[in-house]
């Protein structure tokens, strides 16, 4: 049993990697990998000596990856890569728990079918595998609702309560809309049954976890109040302001964000039959008589952070499709924690659940190509994407001959200056929008 449990994760991480090899280029992975290149290779720190349009936690991942893996590009997703494969298998360990109490099969293959859900929707394949900080940040918030509902559950530990905010705290540092789980978490530790002395410690427990995980920010923030205001709230608010002057397709009204999302997360059959299926079932959860108290709590708690995460990818102008996978792990986990829990009415849920997971599989995303692809790393696009400039980098020493580092001289573009590695700091990059163009695969 371990063995082909092993075997079956391992094949999920060989898919999700794939995704992560084959995905094309998007300009928005630039100031994420670049952010990782200076601060292992410059030393440089986010805000203060470069602009940094989110929060800053995933940096130092990044920039450890770029110490091991000579191709940067491939680097920053390896890391995205790793978050989503240990997601798959915390959502397997989760799941697997949902069903214990039954034979070791049907929990075997409860966790496989959801495993199997998350790899192969549609926005998750989008999403997964590439140089942004979607991934840590799902990953992080997986793991402080698993440890909620053990709380919840009757397993209560005051380090368990530190470690949902800290979890909770760390991945609204990596994204900040995450930080919607934090009251969350939060008033779901006071509503544990308990004396009133206790429930308010087990709220400050939480609160805590998450004010320790928030003082590498609040130092940032201390070190210059101006620009991570800049980062974090100005910029967003900069960004909305500039598409709606180009007239964007997703502008500032609901409107066109509710267009947008029909026209791209809805047009996946295998989106909408998730979307569906745990809107249904979540519902008929909550209203149908659970085993305990507990459960009630526990399924409230994972549904109201699956509607609280999809909500969030409206919130942002433009919406972008990949902002609607925050909600998709919790979302699994709601149909398993319905068919584990309900007392009532235990066959039906059993049998939609089961429905909604083969209509999941069979409508998702598959690439038939996973193995020729693997075999043949020279057509990866990281490693491609990281061969391209070898021409554009010579040019550029031709065109810039005599150019001394810590001087602007004619470079126009801050990818040149940062493939040449001049070692500039502020200065280039005073334009609001240009950071986010930095090619760092440009880097030697």
């Amino acid at each position: 049993m371990a063995g082909g449990i092993a075997l079956f994760l391992l094949l999920a991480g060989v898919v999700l990697f794939d995704r992560a090899i084959a995905q094309p280029f998007s300009h928005d992975e630039n100031q994420f990998v670049s952010a990782g290149w200076w601060l292992a290779r410059q030393g440089l720190l986010p805000y203060l000596d470069f602009p940094y349009h989110h929060m800053p936690y995933q940096i130092p991942l990044n920039a450890l990856a770029v110490w091991l893996c000579p191709y940067i590009l491939l680097s920053g997703r390896i890391v995205s890569w790793l978050a989503a494969w240990l997601a798959s298998m915390l959502l397997f360990a989760a799941v697997w728990r949902e069903f214990r109490q039954r034979s070791r099969s049907t929990a075997w293959l409860a966790a496989g079918s959801a495993v199997a859900v998350f790899v192969s929707q549609p926005i998750v394949a989008y999403t997964t595998g590439q140089a942004w900080n979607h991934d840590w940040a799902n990953l992080l918030a997986l793991g402080a609702v698993l440890l909620q509902v053990r709380m919840i559950d009757g397993r209560f530990r005051p380090w368990l309560g530190v470690a949902v905010g800290l979890l909770a705290g760390l991945a609204t540092g990596v994204r900040l809309s995450y930080a919607v789980l934090c009251p969350l978490l939060i008033a779901s530790a006071a509503a544990i049954p308990a004396s009133l002395r206790t429930r308010w410690r087990n709220a400050s427990l939480v609160l805590a976890g998450i004010a320790v995980a928030g003082l590498p920010a609040a130092i940032l923030l201390a070190l210059d109040p101006k620009a991570f205001a800049y980062g974090n709230i100005l910029y967003p608010e900069l960004n909305s302001l500039y598409r709606d002057v180009l007239r964007s397709w997703s502008d500032n009204g609901l409107l066109a964000k509710l267009g947008f999302f029909g026209e791209t997360v809805l047009a996946e059959p295998g989106n909408v039959v998730l979307l569906v299926g745990t809107l249904a079932l979540g519902v008929f959860g909550l209203t149908a008589r659970l085993r305990d108290r507990a459960s009630i709590h526990a399924l409230l708690l994972v549904f109201l952070a699956t509607v609280l995460l999809f909500m969030t990818g409206f919130a942002p102008t433009p919406a972008w499709y990949q902002y609607f996978f925050a909600c998709v792990p919790l979302a699994i986990l709601t149909l398993a924690m319905v068919t584990s829990r309900v007392a009532r009415w235990k066959r039906h849920a059993l049998i939609w659940t089961s429905l909604v997971a083969v209509a999941c599989v069979l409508t998702g995303t598959w690439d038939a190509q996973i193995v020729r692809r693997l075999q043949s790393p020279e057509t990866w696009v990281p490693i491609q994407v990281h061969r391209v400039p070898a021409a554009i980098l010579t040019g550029l020493e031709t065109a810039n001959e005599g150019f001394e580092p810590g001087q602007r001289g004619n470079l126009e573009e801050p990818l040149e200056a940062l493939a040449l590695e001049l070692g500039f700091r502020r200065e280039p990059l005073d334009a609001p929008f240009m950071v986010t163009e930095l090619t760092l695969w440009l880097a030697p």
